[in-house]
């Protein structure tokens, strides 16, 4: 999925719901968001990284 396919499946929610990722350990809120520049024609990567709150 690319960043603009993301951005118009999420303006459909309430812009005060919680973003969650499903992983391997389970369901994580969304912490933070990184990027990763590419090279040698390979396309840059959005990187959500999980909460680091408990609750």
């Amino acid at each position: 999925m690319k960043v603009a396919e993301l951005l118009s499946v999420l303006e459909r929610f309430p812009t005060e719901a919680v973003v969650l990722f499903a992983a391997d350990g389970g369901i994580s809120r969304v912490g933070s968001v990184s990027i990763e520049f590419n090279h040698d024609g390979m396309p840059d990567e959005v990187i959500l990284l999980p909460s680091d709150d408990i609750d």
